[in-house]
């Protein structure tokens, strides 16, 4: 249970890996572009569930007309929306930065307007096609193949008992109405991992969510939405005298991810490690440092996750 030391050696490993996680998200998740500085700032990315996502490109192709859009909820795991002429819904199953639309029905209606009935079709095809999304802003692109097939902007945002834009902490991917459950900036790369949680958070109540990158720029969270975050989790805490090791587990697409805070007083020289180790499925562990020691409180976790 004691977490592998640093190894300089692996930097470039760690950067190759860097470079993957930040394709790996969730919900409102989306990766952002703002300055690093120590002040908090907003963020503002629209989140995929709630928003009201109005197309605005077929390809490279603007639509000419506004009428249609999509909104998808989260917990149904469903969408509706509008191609233009006719009414659409159907499933909605959003996993990391992937999506996909299924059971696409609409009502018959005919359009008037022969080039209005050719967005309608390919709007649709689109949605069809679709296996990937990517947000930035207010502005939403769905790919298929690696092409940008659908492009979207949000017109409304509705996320319930919360507004879009959340101010952080200093030095936290935290908001000022979250609490800190771990949180530090590492030493390489220059970026902060933080678990934070809503100010309700119980075993059945509020919400946990790692988060990776810097103020401005979150290039992972986990999971995307705020329901059953819990479940994700686990955490083992062990005690003895000299020694007090925290552990919180959770794995995102195979990767397997441990938040350490580790004290080994029994070890010549004392052992003191803080950060996180990211596993691949078949590589070696590759672990991060906090340059200081974290803002940390760990005192629901027993209550809220399940042991390791």
């Amino acid at each position: 249970m004691k977490p592998a030391l640093f190894n300089y050696s692996r930097l470039l490993v760690a950067a190759v890996l860097l470079v993957a996680m930040s394709s790996i998200s969730l919900s409102g998740s989306s990766v952002r572009v703002f300055d690093n500085n120590e002040t908090p700032l907003a963020i503002d990315d629209a989140p995929i569930f709630g928003s009201k996502w109005r197309l605005t490109h077929i390809v490279s192709v603007a639509v000419k007309t506004t009428k249609p859009y999509i909104q998808l909820d989260g917990a149904l795991k469903r969408f509706s929306g509008d191609g233009g002429c006719n009414r659409m819904s159907g499933g909605a199953e959003v996993t990391g930065r992937t999506v996909k639309f299924s059971r696409i029905m609409s009502t018959k209606r005919a359009c008037a307007d022969a080039k209005l009935q050719q967005v309608e079709n390919d709007f649709l095809s689109g949605l069809e096609r679709a296996s990937s999304f990517f947000i930035r802003g207010d502005v939403m692109r769905l790919y298929a193949a690696g092409l940008a097939v659908l492009t979207f902007k949000a017109d409304s945002v509705r996320i319930p008992g919360k507004t879009a834009k959340r101010i952080l902490r200093p030095n936290s991917l935290c908001g000022t109405d979250e609490q800190i459950i771990f949180s530090c900036r590492l030493k390489r790369p220059v970026k902060i991992v933080s678990l934070c949680a809503s100010p309700d958070l119980q075993r059945e109540q509020g919400y946990l969510q790692y988060r990776f990158g810097l103020p401005g720029r979150i290039e992972l969270e986990y999971p995307e939405g705020q329901q059953g975050t819990q479940q994700r989790f686990e955490y083992t805490h062990y005690f003895r005298y000299q020694v007090d090791l925290t552990e919180i587990n959770f794995s995102i697409e195979g990767n397997r991810y441990q938040i350490f805070d580790a004290y080994n007083g029994e070890e010549k020289p004392r052992v003191i490690q803080y950060g996180v180790t990211v596993t691949p499925p078949t590589r070696e562990s590759v672990s991060y440092h906090c340059r200081t020691k974290p803002k940390a409180d760990y005192s629901k976790l027993d209550e809220v996750l399940r042991e390791n």
